[in-house]
């Protein structure tokens, strides 16, 4: 009895032509750095896909969150939370455990939210200069406070979240736990 032919592989027949040499070897080049980021992000126990689709940048944003506040990413992705928030530097936090959401922007400044989750973290990488950096960080009931609610969803940007920032102290914040 033949295999039952999945959505996936009904998509993967379809990709049957051949592209330009020098484009072919680019993605075979970006494949490989996907690979390697995969492999170090798993030296640092963030098991992720990194695909080179709209998941890649909130893969990278995690992985970020994970070395540098520390914060526990849940085993599966999950709608609304990626983290919590975890001990930094071996003493727990009064408010450890808390759900993260961990968002990360590069070129586009809009945000949309499913919950006002417990913690926003939200990140900028610059796309010249591949550094980052916090556009906010702290509760979203006092984050997304401005947001506008369409459909159930919370809708901002980097601007409004950085001018709401302003107003989190920084005992709500997750820790910075690295350098």
């Amino acid at each position: 009895m033949p295999k039952k032919q999945t959505k996936k592989d009904k998509l993967e027949a379809l990709a049957t032509r051949e592209l330009p040499a020098n484009l072919q070897s680019k993605l075979y080049a970006v494949r490989a750095a996907i690979n390697d980021l995969k492999t170090e992000a798993e030296t640092h126990e963030v098991f992720r896909e990194f695909s080179p689709d709209g998941r890649f940048l909130g893969d990278i944003g995690e992985l970020i969150a994970k070395i540098f506040f520390g914060v526990t990413l849940t085993v599966k992705q999950q709608k609304g939370h990626d983290a919590t928030e975890a001990e930094v530097d071996g003493v727990a936090s009064v408010k450890s455990g808390r759900k993260v959401e961990v968002k990360l922007r590069s070129r586009s400044t809009n945000i949309e939210f499913s919950t006002k989750q417990e913690m926003i973290l939200v990140i900028y990488v610059s796309p010249k200069t591949l550094k980052w950096g916090e556009v906010c960080n702290g509760p979203g009931v006092k984050l997304l406070g401005d947001a506008k609610e369409k459909q159930g969803k919370f809708h901002t940007d980097c601007h409004k979240l950085m001018a709401a920032q302003q107003n989190v102290t920084a005992a709500e914040r997750l820790k910075y736990a690295a350098s």
